[in-house]
């Protein structure tokens, strides 16, 4: 078996879910302007109680109590004012961003390409936000973006698949 290494970011691109619930087939490269070394694709561990007994040191059993949880995190220098709709909300007027009074609940697939060929894709992912705009001629504003996978709407698709370009969808 040939081994596959992931390195490097080529792209992110993020669409709409598919109707039935699926991962969405017309993706685009939204964000781009990924700051350096900040896009991470990360599991955290689950969470487990051990189950003992008098008579031993020992558990008897290991109940997991929450399961992993797959993320993806990611800064972009892109501040537009698509991209700042497409995150927090509210209308875009003749290349003005205007923030809503409320923060909408945004839900993409995303998928990922690494330098080395490698294509996650995540056809569910709940998108949260933070802008940070430092006033320092040595940085740059930007938006702090963390995706956490959720579980398809669709029967049969899995949360995350990660392949070559010609195997994933």
């Amino acid at each position: 078996m040939a081994k596959k290494r992931a390195f490097g970011l080529k792209s992110i691109m993020v669409g709409a879910i598919a109707n039935d619930g699926g991962p969405g087939t017309a993706l685009t490269e939204l964000f781009g302007d990924t700051v350096p070394g900040t896009a991470v694709l990360e599991t955290t561990e689950a969470s487990t109680q051990d189950i003992t007994i008098e008579e031993s040191d020992d558990p008897i059993e290991t109940i997991t109590t929450e399961p992993q949880r797959w993320t993806l995190a990611f800064h972009s220098y892109n501040l537009s004012p698509e991209v700042l709709q497409t995150l927090f909300g509210g209308t875009v007027t003749s290349g003005v961003w205007e923030a809503p009074d409320k923060a909408p609940s945004v839900e993409m697939t995303v998928q990922v390409e690494t330098m080395s060929s490698m294509v996650i894709t995540m056809p569910r992912v709940k998108l949260t936000a933070k802008m940070t705009m430092n006033f320092d001629k040595t940085q740059l504003g930007r938006i702090e973006i963390t995706g956490t996978v959720l579980n398809p709407t669709k029967e049969g698709v899995g949360k995350i698949s990660i392949g070559d370009p010609a195997t994933v969808v």
